[in-house]
């Protein structure tokens, strides 16, 4: 057990009881100037179960404060375990410190490879890769076993510990994926021989790492699934290698099925795409006297793979209308239970598409976006270019978007532009705040790549509202969870002129003005005459006839002064200049139309 007086965060542990932990010190001994790796207190329910070391020695060193307490303390085992177990089975490259290498061979076609140090924390600011390379009838297939980085459902944009996956030979290619947090049982299938794998950590307090196995697999190769009985006659296996769209049908389709008809569909894909499937028929049997439900009769059961299992995403039946169905990876499973036949019930036929996530040939919604390829799914806005449906949705929008997925959407405006979104529909799945204690799906925005403290986090099903952007530029992310899902968003964006920012960003560049109505080394001139002043007069013309009055400010250089009335003001050549009301020793700029 553990229980200690002492607050949960790193940097107060010190003012209470705490336990600091030196995992990586080789002969375990410690004085005063010993870094150490991590410090715990307060509950059991705060810290990590299990500790490791790096090394033959693991120290922990106790501390208690002056006050007195009635807490227990702590109380642990420990064993010692054979490191080996833990080797990466790839070669290290040369001349670095944890780059690997994998190829395919006779007497290597799987292992497994981990972050380093571990089952111990890895190393800050460390960046790793991996490079897997297969022969050319092979792929490969990743499995993350186990990933702790931070707790925390956090977007993977925000994150300083990440890892990246890339569909070819080096952290040039496509992104497939990005993992971050804390998530198990993540599988990846390359598209080509290669894959590229590339570990970053920056973050202040490192996690435990990762554990992966890797795979050549033949290019024909068939998964196998212990939730789903594989043994109908009907069963078929569709890969996106072989075809990249086409349709299936019941048995016998459109004539009535055949009685106790059992088959199962396995849709794999690789690299960045997914899987999305449309009902054009459904007519199955059912008992129209008796409730409608869906267990027990002739149904269509539709699972993802959720960490290392299939999870059951929708069960259908009788004859349910469907909106489109996409996956959240590279597998999806349909199973078909036809208990009963009657002429009546023709059974199902559905269409099928293989297509990368990110897709612009695909009608989201989001088809006038540019593909952004270093993030699974990411598109670019911009204002300069003409797009006559500024529309953006979730994926799969209308229907169910994918769970475990990450999009991000970023609107680049001009100088002189903000950033309106405008949310029509919005059914987000979650509960306010939106955050991973109550398993909230949600919607976030930034004025920023990183986290912007000025929004917070949208979830549930809401009425339509919008959203401005403070600059001209606006990140807006969404973010699924394994738990549950829904319709997700659409919404419209316009860029839209904003004097007070052109003003802004005029007088924060005030360093570059031109006095072009003046001789160069001249002064300002007295009170109400005007003089031009911008880096482009013709762009700015509306805004760079400014008049300077009593008690206004002249900062040159890291000199301020204030002119006095009806007195030049003499300049120093390419020093910078700042206009303003003085105040105190500083310098408020005064907006150009007030000027004017």
């Amino acid at each position: 057990m553990f229980e200690e007086k002492c607050p949960k965060e790193y940097e107060e542990c010190m003012d209470g009881d705490y336990l600091k932990i030196y995992a990586h010190v080789e002969d375990g001994k410690i004085n005063q100037y010993t870094e150490w790796d991590n410090v715990l207190c307060g509950r059991y329910s705060d810290v990590p179960h299990i500790l490791y070391s790096s090394v033959p020695a693991l120290v922990l060193q106790f501390h208690s404060g002056n006050e007195k307490v009635n807490f227990t303390g702590f109380i642990g085992t420990f064993r010692f375990l054979d490191r080996r177990i833990f080797e990466t089975d790839g070669r290290q490259i040369n001349n670095t410190i944890c780059d690997q290498q994998f190829e395919s061979g006779s007497n290597s076609q799987h292992g497994r490879f981990y972050s380093p140090r571990y089952p111990a924390s890895y190393p800050r600011s460390i960046r790793c890769f991996y490079h897997f390379k297969a022969r050319s009838e092979e792929r490969i297939k990743l499995v993350f076993e186990e990933l702790v980085f931070q707790k925390g459902d956090d977007s993977c944009i925000n994150r300083e510990d990440v890892i990246r996956v890339h569909d070819g030979y080096s952290f040039t290619a496509a992104t497939i994926l990005v993992l971050c947090n804390e998530i198990s049982g993540v599988e990846i299938f390359s598209t080509g021989s290669n894959l590229y794998v590339e570990f970053i950590a920056n973050d202040h307090w490192p996690g435990q790492g990762f554990k992966a196995s890797y795979y050549f697999q033949h290019i024909n190769e068939m998964q196998n699934f212990n939730e789903v009985q594989q043994a109908g006659s009907c069963d078929s296996y569709i890969r996106s290698t072989e075809c990249t769209n086409g349709s299936i049908t019941s048995p016998s389709y459109p004539k009535s099925y055949p009685a106790n008809s059992r088959c199962l569909f396995v849709f794999q894909a690789h690299g960045r795409e997914r899987i999305q499937i449309i009902f054009e028929d459904l007519n199955l049997y059912y008992n129209k006297k008796e409730p409608k439900v869906c267990s027990g009769t002739d149904s269509i059961i539709i699972y993802g793979k959720i960490e290392d299992r299939l999870d059951k995403m929708m069960t259908l039946c009788g004859r349910d209308k469907t909106l489109p169905i996409m996956s959240n990876g590279p597998i999806l499973v349909i199973e078909f239970l036809g208990f009963y036949s009657s002429t009546h019930n023709t059974g199902f036929k559905l269409s099928y598409e293989f297509f990368l996530l990110s897709s612009s040939d695909l009608d989201f919604g989001i088809k006038n976006g540019k593909q952004v390829s270093v993030l699974p799914c990411a598109f670019e806005y911009n204002s300069t270019e003409i797009n006559e449906i500024k529309t953006f949705t979730s994926p799969n929008f209308p229907g169910f978007y994918p769970r475990n997925t990450e999009c991000h959407y970023f609107f680049y405006g001009r100088a002189n532009e903000k950033i309106k979104i405008n949310f029509t529909f919005f059914d987000v799945e979650g509960i306010a705040p939106c955050d991973e204690h109550s398993e909230s799906d949600y919607v976030e925005f930034s004025n920023y790549m990183a986290h912007d403290i000025n929004y917070v986090r949208y979830c549930g099903n809401l009425s339509s509202f919008s959203i401005m952007s403070k600059r001209n530029f606006f990140r807006v992310s969404f973010r699924s969870n394994h738990v549950l899902d829904g319709f997700g968003f659409h919404a419209t964006y316009h860029f839209v002129n904003d004097s007070s920012n052109r003003e802004k960003i005029f007088n924060q560049n005030l360093s570059h003005i031109l006095m072009s109505s003046l001789r160069k080394n001249s002064c300002f001139p007295p009170p109400g005459h005007p003089f031009w002043a911008g880096r482009n007069n013709h762009k700015y013309k509306d805004l760079s006839i400014l008049r300077l009055q009593p008690h206004d400010a002249v900062a040159v250089g890291r000199l301020l002064r204030t002119p006095r009335p009806g007195y030049p003001f003499r300049i120093t050549k390419n020093k910078p200049i700042y206009l303003g009301k003085e105040n105190g020793s500083s310098l408020t700029p005064f907006p150009t139309t007030d000027r004017a």
